[in-house]
């Protein structure tokens, strides 16, 4: 059975907070979500259910809609959903597909004099697809 350290390795575990480092740098995208596919209950340790097919299928659609030449990392949430994280020196984006449908967007700007017209249309296009 595949468990959370086979695909990440733990980088920091802080304040019950366990950051992980994707292991899998030359999977493509849907190589990782087949991966995380195979995730079955308690794959992380802490109960945690395994990835619905509904939501893999969801982030398949999803991802075939981006048009980024940046792939994100692909995680699984303990809640049952996955989440797509593009970090570089200018912002952070995390959106987390839920398992009961919802999305979740964090953007958090490093430095605002440092984001182009493109950098926004990027976000507004993520945003809006991901709601589609």
């Amino acid at each position: 059975m595949p468990h959370v350290t086979d695909l990440y390795c733990q980088i920091s575990d802080c304040d019950n907070l366990i950051v992980y480092k994707d292991k899998r740098k030359n999977m493509s995208v849907y190589e990782k979500l087949a991966e995380i596919a195979k995730l079955e209950y308690d794959w992380n340790s802490y109960g945690s259910p395994p990835i619905h097919k509904d939501v893999i299928e969801w982030a398949r659609s999803f991802y075939d809609k981006l048009t980024l030449s940046i792939d994100p990392y692909v995680l699984p949430t303990p809640r049952g959903g996955i989440q797509f994280e593009w970090h570089n020196e200018k912002y952070d984006l995390e959106i987390e597909l839920c398992c009961d449908g919802s999305l979740g967007i964090l953007w958090d700007i490093h430095d605002a004099s440092k984001l182009s017209d493109a950098d926004f249309i990027l976000i507004r296009n993520i945003v809006e697809k991901g709601n589609n």
